[in-house]
């Protein structure tokens, strides 16, 4: 098996360039579909769009009188949003995953801005609070048995407690 051939940081920001680029083409496209969402006569809750009064299409749906559909952000309007939002780090980590990759590889995403993935190693401390070792938190089947580590038997038991706990007494 040949040796993976890594990228350089040049190539990966072109890569991040272009997916952004794209990324920015479906976002304005989508802003551009004629339906309440996007329709200034809809009216605006909150956060959530309401029906359209002129063609009374519900959001989500196409509107159903194109003529009286009016645009309710213009094109460079949509573009200045998408790349504000885009300077967003977070937004970035929750709509844009394969951009977010790209950032983590090129080290400009911050730990705190990563979506929740798999947790960091739990340490044992001492009195004073400093590290020591690792706990290892593991589970296997052998056959038909589940075998768990310390740990994760001790989760589990914690778990059945609660769960004994609030079961209806007969």
């Amino acid at each position: 098996m040949a040796e993976p051939k890594l990228k350089s940081p040049a190539e990966i920001k072109a890569k991040l360039r272009k997916v952004l680029h794209t990324a920015m083409g479906h976002f304005v496209e989508d802003g551009m579909v004629p339906t309440p969402d996007n329709c200034r006569h809809a009216p605006v809750l909150g956060s959530k769009v309401q029906q359209c009064p002129k063609c009374l299409a519900n959001p989500g749906e196409p509107c159903r009188n194109r003529i009286r559909f009016e645009q309710r952000q213009s094109y460079d309007q949509l573009k200045a949003e998408f790349k504000r939002k885009a300077g967003d780090r977070k937004w970035i980590v929750r709509e844009l995953r394969d951009a977010a990759m790209l950032l983590w590889v090129l080290g400009q995403l911050e730990p705190e801005d990563e979506a929740d993935g798999e947790p960091l190693p739990n340490y044992l401390q001492h009195e004073h609070g400093s590290p020591t070792e690792v706990q290892t938190a593991w589970m296997h089947l052998e056959g038909q048995t589940l075998v768990l580590s310390p740990q994760v038997a001790a989760l589990f038991a914690g778990f059945f407690e609660k769960l004994v706990e609030r079961m209806p007494t007969p």
